[in-house]
């Protein structure tokens, strides 16, 4: 069991790389819905805000614009978006992301964000 559950140094690395790059992706759209550019499609590269990303599921890894990658087809990521209270009172959102494959432990990034637009 412990060899089964032993920490591959590539699928480790993998993981922290999907989750850093989605997050950083996240991260960089607008805090509050700007009204323009996203439609309800659900397709990744129309996201405008991070609320957008709340619920998000990927099974196997894909490019912003939908491109399968292969080499990453065994990987799901899921992200959660929820609202949260920092210690000083500031208002900001929790931004959580999984990332799962086959037999491995789950990795877990988060992030908070607040509206500093």
């Amino acid at each position: 069991l412990t060899l089964e559950k032993s920490a591959d140094p590539l699928v480790v690395k993998q993981r922290m790389l999907i989750a850093d790059g989605l997050m950083e992706e996240i991260l960089s759209k607008a805090y509050n819905d700007p009204g323009v550019g996203h439609t309800a499609t659900g397709q990744r590269q129309y996201y405008d805000d991070i609320n957008d990303y709340s619920g998000f599921h990927m099974e196997g890894i894909r490019s912003i614009d939908g491109t399968p990658i292969p080499e990453l087809a065994e990987y799901n990521v899921s992200v959660s978006v929820t609202p949260a209270t920092l210690p000083n009172g500031t208002v900001a959102r929790l931004v959580r992301i999984e990332v799962k494959v086959n037999r491995y432990d789950d990795y877990v990034l988060e992030s908070y964000r607040t509206a500093y637009e």
